[in-house]
């Protein structure tokens, strides 16, 4: 189990700050904690443990410069915390100085970053077990810039889906890309609730499930943080890889297991709605209920 979570990354495709990457760390330097504690009790000698996991195993991407800096200092610190937590519980912990290598964050546009070079899913001794995670930027179809519809042009490969779809749609596809057929690897992302509505679900997941499946997902939730002009939107979390464990729907206050689970995220086989360029009877429908008041 320990030679386990020091092979583990984790690597957030558009970390900001580092806020996951630094939660993430410390919640594998306590599970680590818990284990060396766990040996120590039932072992009939003291042994002296250190800890395995390392500040390379996390990757980032951030497209802001400063973000990109204090993403790695934040990590120095994080560990500097853990040190001393470490200490607190078995008496001793490794020094700070000289500072070692912080996480692996890269500065740059993360649709346009090979994810596989940024982070290499196998090393010297083989598959790595990679877990990616982030909350991308969210921007409706109509609000991106021409760079941005650039970038989805890149993901989707030219094709003209990606005109009507929201920009965090990019991170996703990306991600399944970079899973391929790796039964090591997973994706979670918090996103907009509007990529698992409309015809948005036939654009993205029909891509995306080709050879993943929905692993988990949180259904929609009010979005909620301490910025005093919260977004006013709804999201949600969706999870995608390979597993042959059962699949969890998350709502606010319970569990449900499920053996499928939709784009729609419900218990459910996957299907897609598609467009017709012929209608099915009468008159062709030109614009629907879409909100279009002033523009």
């Amino acid at each position: 189990l320990l030679m386990r979570i020091q092979r583990i990354r984790v690597f957030d495709s558009a970390c900001g700050s580092g806020n996951f990457l630094i939660i993430a760390y410390k919640e594998l330097r306590k599970f680590e904690m818990a284990v060396l504690k766990a040996l120590d009790d039932l072992g009939e000698q003291s042994v002296m443990f250190m800890s395995g996991i390392r500040l390379p195993q996390f990757f980032g991407i951030e497209i802001d410069d400063f973000a990109h800096e204090i993403a790695l200092l934040s990590l120095w610190l994080a560990e500097n915390q853990m040190n001393k937590l470490f200490e607190a519980e078995f008496g001793y912990s490794e020094p700070m100085l000289p500072l070692k290598d912080s996480g692996n964050i890269f500065h740059g546009n993360a649709l346009r970053l090979d994810w596989e070079k940024v982070c290499p899913k196998q090393d010297e001794q083989g598959d790595m077990e990679v877990y990616v995670c982030g909350n991308p930027p969210f921007l409706g179809a109509r609000v991106q810039t021409p760079n941005q519809k650039e970038d989805l042009a890149l993901v989707f490969e030219g094709h003209k889906d990606y005109k009507d779809c929201d920009y965090v749609s990019g991170w996703l596809i990306k991600g399944a890309h970079y899973i391929g057929k790796n039964e090591n690897i997973a994706c979670s992302f918090v996103a907009t609730n509007s990529i698992c509505q409309g015809e948005q679900v036939g654009y993205i997941w029909s891509r995306i499930l080709r050879n993943n499946e929905i692993l988990f997902a949180h259904q929609s939730f009010k979005w909620s943080n301490s910025a005093q002009d919260k977004a006013a939107v709804i999201c949600v979390i969706v999870g995608f890889g390979h597993s042959k464990e059962r699949k969890r729907i998350f709502t606010v206050d319970k569990i449900n297991y499920a053996q499928y689970i939709s784009p729609y995220l419900i218990e459910s086989k996957s299907s897609f709605a598609s467009p017709r360029k012929v209608p099915f009877f009468g008159t062709k429908m030109l614009m629907g209920s879409m909100p279009r008041d002033g523009g």
